[in-house]
């Protein structure tokens, strides 16, 4: 993706980015907050509905109180400016949208105050040719992926939501950038695999598709929301999430990576073992597409407010 073309915080269009936020805000102070990193495609926001209920949920984990009608104005102000800019610009209406709410401003300590206003930040950076070409080769020839040495630690009240203090990815992230791979597998601190550092994971079977449980850690992704509850009645695969370890990966059909911005990755190598790209990802791949293309009641173009 490229850089940064908008921010909006709290509802206002900033001309300088880098001049936006209180240093008090609780978000720069102690990542006290959510996030959520969305595909804006041709306008339109895939999977909403999900982003939006993992939204809520993490924010209702951190006890931090955010109107509905307040977040629904920030998203269209962020829509339209989005379609300006595109408009004069000759940019891009594709690309993400990180939607970031924080606790807002507060004196120093942990302790929160009793009444705080939330920070609303919107930013969207267009899709560039490069990050399209090099994300399609990745879904069609397949990604390395190495090992992290970086564990996650296990905490449930923090699982499967995406706060603000994502700093285990940031270090398992900056293991790779010395290494020839794609991206890095995440285990816990009792050796259970768990996820990759920006994608879920999904192990093929038997022809039986497995996903790691999230209970303690990890974070729930959207596109694997879709997989579980959608794409797998419609292709009629059995799931599971179930404990997983290093053998289980070894011993899999197929694997592959899940995210909502980048699709489907299979996993074709990983140390000395590699894996097929397998019929029953393909079909995964084939049938998110085609959900996705024509037409989703839990995108943007869907909701209502009134809901």
């Amino acid at each position: 993706m490229a850089e940064t073309a908008l921010t909006i915080v709290n509802g206002e269009i900033q001309a300088n980015p880098f001049n936006t936020l209180s240093v008090l805000d609780r978000g720069f102070a102690y990542g006290d907050g959510v996030f959520e990193t969305m595909l804006l495609d041709q306008g339109d926001i895939a999977l909403w509905q999900y982003h939006l209920e993992r939204l809520y949920e993490g924010l209702e984990r951190l006890h931090i109180v955010l109107d509905k009608q307040r977040l629904y104005e920030q998203m269209v102000l962020t829509l339209s400016a989005i379609a300006t800019h595109s408009a004069s610009s000759g940019g891009s209406v594709t690309g993400v949208i990180k939607l970031i709410v924080t606790r807002g401003e507060g004196a120093r300590g942990y302790m929160p105050a009793s009444e705080s206003q939330a920070t609303l930040v919107t930013l969207f950076s267009p899709q560039t040719g490069n990050f399209r070409d090099d994300n399609t080769r990745y879904q069609t020839a397949g990604v390395r992926v190495h090992y992290c040495n970086e564990q996650l630690p296990l905490y449930p009240s923090l699982a499967g939501i995406k706060s603000l203090n994502q700093l285990p990815y940031v270090l398992a992230s900056h293991e790779r950038a010395a290494l020839d791979v794609e991206e890095g597998l995440l285990f816990n601190l009792s050796g259970h695999l768990i996820e990759a550092t920006a994608r879920n994971i999904f192990l093929v079977k038997d022809n039986q598709l497995y996903t790691p449980g999230l209970s303690v850690c990890g974070v729930s992704g959207v596109m694997r929301r879709l997989i579980l509850q959608v794409i797998t009645e419609r292709i009629s695969v059995k799931v599971s999430e179930k404990v997983l370890t290093r053998e289980d990966f070894y011993a899999a059909d197929e694997v592959f990576l899940s995210n909502s911005v980048s699709g489907v990755w299979p996993i074709v190598q990983c140390e000395d073992c590699s894996w097929p790209i397998g019929p029953l990802t393909q079909k995964i791949q084939h049938e998110i597409g085609q959900y996705l293309q024509y037409g989703s009641m839990l995108s943007w173009s869907a909701f209502s407010l009134d809901e």
